[in-house]
């Protein structure tokens, strides 16, 4: 695994759904200011692959479900989560 990219990718990402664009989602790190939302999809990526996805719930509580990450040969994010209860 390419070690620079793997720690660029560290750290706590919110999905900014407003710069969504086709198929493709945007994400910011948790420090970018993003304005209010009912419900946001976040991902926490740390060292070793260990992934914690936080993602909105009927109820306007949010769901943490744990999971892995790694990276392909071509240094593209897959994402393993362990139970998706919502999709996009």
């Amino acid at each position: 695994m390419n070690s620079e990219l793997e720690s660029s990718l560290l750290g706590h990402w919110i999905h900014s759904h407003e710069e969504d664009s086709g198929n493709l989602m945007v994400f910011r790190p948790n420090t970018h200011q993003l304005p209010p939302s009912r419900g946001r999809y976040e991902y926490r990526l740390e060292k070793g692959g260990k992934l914690l996805l936080i993602q909105p719930y009927p109820t306007d509580k949010r769901k943490s479900t744990e999971g892995s990450w790694s990276l392909d040969k071509n240094g593209i994010l897959i994402l393993h989560p362990e139970k998706i209860s919502c999709q996009k």
